[in-house]
């Protein structure tokens, strides 16, 4: 099985995922919905979503500002990365933690 993951850019990631437009993702504050997430790695699929839009704060934003988006997607390919490395996630090993 191939251990890659896919990049994704979209709209919004309750476009992709419309059964999560009433979920909490975890993480967010209370009453954040997955329309509040513009960037994320969904394992299952070994995929890094990137939306085009958010709405962090109750209110939508295009992920224009290229250090938020830097920093968020440079986060989420860690993730993918993290995941690739093993059976379960590489940063939960020993040789990680006491590295």
């Amino acid at each position: 099985m191939s251990k890659g993951y896919r990049v994704l850019p979209i709209r919004s990631v309750t476009d992709l995922f419309d059964d999560w437009k009433d979920e909490h993702p975890r993480g967010y504050e209370k009453g954040d919905t997955y329309d509040h997430v513009g960037v994320l790695t969904v394992q299952d699929l070994r995929l890094v979503v990137i939306a085009e839009t958010a709405r962090p704060r109750r209110r939508w934003v295009k992920l224009e500002d290229r250090t938020l988006l830097a920093a968020a997607v440079e986060h989420e390919i860690g993730h993918a990365v993290d995941f690739s490395l093993g059976e379960k996630p590489f940063s939960n090993t020993r040789e990680f933690i006491t590295a």
